[in-house]
This record gives structure tokens, sequence and C-alpha cells, in this order.
């Protein structure tokens, strides 16, 4: 730094812990997110994985019942997917990216099927018409006893009565679909 001793003088060495250097993570969203503060401060080293729940303190979504983070990317929404295990070493911009929340149909099989897999649901875009989305439910069940029972319709109802499913019913919201099966008649 340019400093001249002139006279005997005692030195000492200081040191810093590594990570002990800060940096500063600037957080912003989308058109989905509402800035509540622009900033905060981490040390150098930090992981992705240890600060996003700080980064999601400084924005909150504008509909929370329609909207959710899918994405946080360096920059802005064009740039680098966050993984958990990125590295900050400088500051940097995080950028959170919206969507539309889908549509949950939960399945719900009558007796003579059941579901192939481990989840009970599909989800939809919302709006998503019963003839963009039938093909992906059927898929989630089989027939359990396919020598005594075939499938029969889908239903919105558990009612055995429930008329079947129009091709143009609307999903806006979540809502459980019920699989009905028949028996087959044996000759």
């Amino acid at each position: 730094d340019g400093h001249v001793f002139k006279n005997d003088s005692i030195v000492y060495a200081t040191s810093q812990l590594k990570g002990s250097e800060k940096i500063n993570i600037t957080v912003k969203g989308d058109s989905g997110c509402v800035q509540k503060t622009e900033s905060f401060t981490t040390h150098k080293g930090a992981k992705w994985s240890e600060i996003r729940d700080e980064a999601s303190n400084h924005i909150e979504l504008k509909n929370e019942n329609e909207t959710k983070i899918i994405a946080w990317h360096i920059k802005d929404k064009t740039g680098e997917i966050l993984q958990e295990n990125r590295v900050f070493e400088n500051d940097a911009t995080v950028f959170a990216v919206t969507a539309e929340k889908p549509v949950k149909l939960t399945i719900s099989p009558d007796s003579g099927c059941h579901i192939v897999g481990s989840d009970n649901f599909i989800e939809v875009k919302k709006g998503a018409t019963w003839s963009e989305c039938k093909a992906r439910a059927q898929a989630k069940i089989a027939i359990t006893n396919p020598q005594y029972k075939k499938f029969d319709r889908w239903t919105l109802s558990s009612e055995n009565s429930a008329s079947e499913i129009v091709e143009t019913h609307a999903f806006n919201n979540d809502c459980i679909i019920y699989a009905k099966t028949k028996s087959i008649q044996i000759k």
C-alpha cells in the first residue's frame, strides 16, 4: 500500500476466514412477481441451495392461487437455469420465472379398475378440454379382471348413474374424475 516504516515497528497479520467475503444477490422476477426488496448479502462461495429461500423472500407472487415459480435463472429469464450446486463467487442477479398453475385431475377408479403407476392424478393446463386430456387419464388406469369387466366411461361424480364427461368440458379447477367399468356379459 506504499507505507514506509521510519522506525522499528510491530506488524500484525490478519486473516479472513474463507467464505467471509460478502457478495450481493439482486432478486428480480417476471410479470407474475411483485418485488418486495431488491437484494440481499451472502458469503462468497454460497451455493444456490443455501440461498434460494432467501431469494424467494424478496419477491412474492401476484396471484399465489393461480401462479407458481417454475424456475430461477441467472440474470434474466433467458439466462442459465440455476442448479442446486451453483456456486456464487461474485455479485449476481437471480430471476424468478412464473407460470400458471396446472389443474390437477385426481383419478378415482371404481372396483373394476386400478391406477397404473404411483400417481393417481394428471395435471393439465387450465381450460384444457376433456378431449385434450382423456388419453392421458386413460393411460393411468387398467382393468383389474378383464375377463369380467371392461371400461365404460369417465364421470365427474361417483354416482353410478353419472353421465359421461363431454368432450368439450373445460377444466378450470382441481377436481376428481371417476373411472367407471361395467360387467362383461358372459354367454
